[in-house]
């Protein structure tokens, strides 16, 4: 049982620490790997339940093998706070396993494999471009809609960090769209992202109401939402996907105003 014990525990350690992960605890497991090895390579030699029992084949074999298991239990806390600790340093690492965020932490400048993990650290964000600098310009969303960011971003290996600024020019991004399309009289629906285009319409519609409202007026809204509806209809979306969601969903939320 000890040594299935050690073999489940090396397993699962072995990729993690083979890799450069955990500095600290590198000796500690080089020291059990080659334990581990010397004890399976003589049992590979005479798999016999008799002699792997044999003293004199495997001398004081118990004591290794609980060395072993005690050796990788410490590596095993050492590996879990670490990654406790990374995710109080960014707290959307709790939305992944332990696998996935040592890929991410181990691999943090590496864009094809971030991509892989953006879906489940972000809610609309699923996919990442770089330039040339290796520095992030646009993000995609999972129907395709792709913005730009307002000043490109560089990546690092240190993935926490970067995926912090990430969020923080995200918001930037969309805030300053926003601020666009609230100063726009004629908004082109294909440069800004949907979720600016609905915001703006709302925060338009609550100022109307309240004109209306001060003028006793309520008929008149009606009447320019109806006018809204009539323009965005007549849009060709046949061969633009993105732009259809944009104005599938300003469409619901003029119906829904009204």
């Amino acid at each position: 049982r000890q040594l299935n014990d050690v073999q489940r525990k090396w397993l699962y350690l072995e990729p993690i620490l083979s890799r450069g992960a955990l500095p600290s605890e590198r000796q500690r497991f080089r020291q059990v790997d080659g334990d581990l090895r010397r004890i399976l390579g003589r049992v590979g030699e005479d798999p016999k339940l008799f002699e792997i029992a044999n003293e004199r084949i495997h001398p004081n074999l118990k004591g290794t093998l609980e060395n072993c298991n005690s050796q990788l239990d410490k590596c095993q806390r050492a590996l879990t706070d670490f990654l406790e600790q990374k995710r109080t340093l960014q707290p959307r690492f709790y939305f992944v396993g332990d696998d996935d965020l040592l890929e991410i932490l181990g691999q943090g400048d590496n864009i094809e494999v971030m991509n892989t993990h953006l879906k489940n650290l972000f809610q609309a964000i699923v996919k990442v471009n770089v330039n040339e600098n290796m520095a992030i310009v646009s993000f995609e969303s999972v129907a395709g809609e792709k913005v730009d960011l307002n000043e490109p971003l560089k990546v690092s290996s240190t993935a926490e960090k970067w995926l912090g600024l990430l969020l923080s020019t995200h918001r930037e991004t969309l805030a300053t769209s926003l601020g666009q399309c609230l100063g726009s009289d004629n908004l082109d629906y294909r440069m800004y992202p949907s979720q600016a285009l609905c915001l703006a319409e709302n925060v338009a519609f609550a100022s109307i109401v309240e004109e209306c409202l001060g003028r006793n007026s309520l008929s008149s809204l009606n009447a320019e939402l109806l006018n809204k509806l009539k323009n965005l209809t007549q849009f060709d979306m046949s061969k633009e996907p993105v732009l259809k969601l944009k104005v599938k969903a300003l469409v619901l939320d003029i119906i829904h105003n009204r």
